[in-house]
């Protein structure tokens, strides 16, 4: 958590108002005065869960704390990329149609492997509206596009994070923003995920693949 937070001081510095909100998972660690170091140094809430959750419980009743015109996640695990943020984030000023922002994952600078990340493959941002809903779908089912992080406009959130079972739960944040606004996907990510190794194997890498073989479900679906 630390690591995380003290990656997270580098949006100060960004062009954009940004405040980081932690709900605290009922830990029994260290975790409160973690957080209390970092108070004076960032635009920090901090919430406590009366008992635990699951993670994506958490995630969500994180987001929803959220008092932003934009919102997104990061795990314990993951950093930001600042100048990737300030990026996406400028390109979100301009283009205030979009009710979702999907981008590709991305591993940590050093740890990418032989399977790569959940790259896009374009190099420009790709909108779709209400009206072109199967356009999108077709798009996402030609390239097996798979969003690993998603930016949400706050005035939407509700509508669309519905989590449900036996399919990846970001191919339906998708959909549903579709019956809303307009989807955009954009080819860059200001997550970076870690690649951890387990017993020699690299468990990054199996996450990876099967990022890309969920989007095989879509057809079921």
């Amino acid at each position: 958590l630390a690591l995380l937070l003290e990656n997270l001081v580098t949006a100060n510095d960004l062009a954009f108002q940004v405040e980081v909100v932690v709900l605290d998972n009922a830990s029994d660690d260290e975790t409160g005065e973690v957080l209390e170091s970092y108070r004076s140094r960032m635009t920090l809430r901090t919430f406590c869960q009366r008992q635990a959750v699951t993670q994506a419980d958490n995630m969500v009743a994180a987001l929803r704390a959220g008092r932003g015109r934009y919102l997104l996640s990061v795990s314990d695990d993951e950093r930001i990329d600042p100048k990737a943020l300030g990026e996406i984030l400028t390109y979100l000023s301009g283009t205030p149609e979009v009710d979702l922002l999907a981008l590709p994952g991305c591993p940590l600078e050093g740890g990418a492997d032989d399977h790569g990340p959940s790259e896009f493959p374009f190099a420009e941002p790709r909108s779709f509206a209400a009206d072109k809903a199967l356009d999108c779908i077709n798009f996402m089912l030609a390239d097996s596009i798979q969003p690993a992080a998603f930016i949400y406009k706050a005035s939407g959130l509700n509508k669309v994070m519905v989590g449900p079972h036996r399919l990846n739960a970001d191919f339906v944040f998708v959909f549903r923003a579709l019956r809303y606004g307009t989807v955009c996907f954009y080819p860059n990510s200001y997550c970076r995920s870690s690649i951890k190794k387990v017993d020699g194997m690299q468990d990054g890498a199996a996450h990876w693949r099967r990022l890309k073989q969920e989007a095989m479900k879509l057809d079921q679906y």
